[in-house]
């Protein structure tokens, strides 16, 4: 039998995701937001996640204006 509580069975990306990190974001205006799942976000905000991360988080700089630190 297949045990049903085996975690292969739960959707667990994005912001459901024990794992996934959390992150201040600060938005072009100034606005500051606090994000779990840069990923998910970036998508919902249209941006590129792999351009975001490489800039903000590896780097430093911002991304279209926006700047995100880990927490």
């Amino acid at each position: 039998k297949y045990n049903i509580t085996n975690s292969k069975t739960f959707n667990h990306k994005g912001e459901k995701n024990p794992c996934a990190r959390t992150y201040t974001v600060t938005h072009p205006c100034g606005k500051e937001e606090t994000v779990k799942s840069l990923r998910t976000w970036c998508v919902s905000m249209g941006l590129n996640y792999n351009s975001m991360h490489k800039a903000c988080i590896s780097k430093g700089n911002a991304f279209q204006g926006y700047r995100a630190e880990k927490i």
